[in-house]
């Protein structure tokens, strides 16, 4: 889903990026569930606003990670991502992560 969403929206991502948005977008929309699990405001009124204040800034952070000096950024957000995602492959049977660089 997130990947389809990625491919119909009018920001421009990042090419090194591109790949593992979809990842990162989803980690993003796990971490709003877990919030409006333990939002105890009324009718999730917190999860609400905190949404409608975190998808801009989404959108601007993409934006953002095509221009060179953000480049460290997010070759370093890609390799975190890699190595601590579950289906990364990065991640040994073990479930601890492969460090970056190890073979």
């Amino acid at each position: 889903m997130h990947r389809r969403v990625i491919s119909g929206a009018s920001v421009k991502v990042d090419p090194e990026l591109a790949e593992a948005l979809p990842q990162l977008l989803w980690l993003q929309q796990m971490g709003l569930v877990l919030f409006w699990v333990y939002d105890r405001s009324e009718g999730a009124a917190n999860s609400r606003r905190l949404v409608e204040r975190l998808a801009p800034v989404t959108a601007r952070a993409i934006s953002l990670s095509r221009f060179r000096i953000l480049r460290p950024l997010v070759k370093e957000t890609h390799e975190l991502l890699a190595d601590f995602m579950p289906t990364a492959a990065g991640m040994a049977a073990s479930g601890k992560p492969k460090r970056a660089g190890a073979k």
